[in-house]
């Protein structure tokens, strides 16, 4: 059957996608909780501005779903269009830290898919003047997309290792979690960190967004982190307005509810720890 290219740049129409959206997310080998619907309606909430428009290819088969090209065009300095993975190329001060960008592709459709995009892509070349690849990880997607349609990659190239990622899926206390550590004076740290606790009588708990708690664990989390950065003669990101405003709505979306946690440390009772959790497929 004959698979088409739609072409998405208006708010409205990505906003009605979020069911298909997230079946292609959940079930392709690159989706994260960066790439979901919520995440990246979020993200245009706060960073879809003057200058910059949504061009996000997808590929369907009659009434399925499935590939994604998510990109948004910025226009920059001299007047170049850039070409940006959706969710990434924000300003500095505000940025909120997309980990992994990429397309998203259905299981076994990576070769048909790959080919009618490189091909869209072409058609709409006069569009972007050039490429910003930020947080891709080096085995990314959208690399050998990419490589079709302009030969070659050589342009603002930002990789995202993945020998910083843990899995902790199988541990289920901290003896666990120290077992899986390579490092013996790093495990022998925390050893040492959590008998201080104990003795201490630290208390640790997770509250998630349906909490009566979340909403000052959440302010916690902001004060605890701006005077880490205020000690230290600088200033934390939580004040920027833009940042602060997208991590807000993030918190209190009902799409990311059982995705999003809060880890708290506190000692005589008051916090001196909040760990900002994200959960994805479990």
């Amino acid at each position: 059957m004959t698979l088409i290219v739609e072409t998405v740049t208006e708010i409205g129409r990505f906003a009605s996608l979020r069911d298909e959206w997230e079946k292609v997310n959940l079930e392709c080998e690159t989706g994260t909780f960066f790439s979901s619907h919520d995440w990246l309606m979020i993200w245009c909430t706060w960073f879809l501005t003057a200058g910059t428009s949504l061009y996000i290819l997808l590929v369907w088969r009659k009434e399925s779903l499935l590939g994604i090209a998510p990109f948004v065009i910025r226009r920059e300095r001299f007047g170049i269009n850039w070409l940006y993975l959706l969710g990434t190329g924000e300003p500095e001060a505000s940025e909120v830290a997309t980990e992994y960008a990429d397309i998203l592709v259905m299981p076994g459709m990576r070769n048909e898919v790959e080919r009618i995009l490189a091909d869209k892509l072409r058609q709409d070349f006069s569009a972007w003047d050039g490429v910003r690849l930020l947080n891709v990880r080096a085995d990314s997607l959208i690399k050998p997309l990419l490589k079709k349609v302009l030969g070659c990659i050589t342009i603002g190239e930002q990789l995202t290792g993945v020998r910083y990622r843990v899995a902790l899926q199988n541990c289920r206390s901290s003896d666990a979690y120290l077992a899986t550590l390579e490092s013996d004076s790093f495990r022998n740290k925390l050893k040492v960190s959590r008998r201080r606790m104990r003795k201490a009588k630290g208390n640790f708990f997770i509250v998630d967004t349906g909490s009566n708690e979340f909403d000052r664990c959440a302010a916690d989390l902001v004060e605890l982190h701006d005077q880490r950065w205020r000690g230290k003669g600088g200033r934390g990101v939580f004040t920027d307005a833009t940042f602060a405003g997208f991590h807000r709505d993030l918190l209190h979306s009902p799409g990311t509810k059982g995705s999003i946690y809060l880890a708290v440390l506190a000692l005589g009772g008051a916090p001196v720890a909040v760990l900002y959790l994200l959960v994805y497929r479990g």
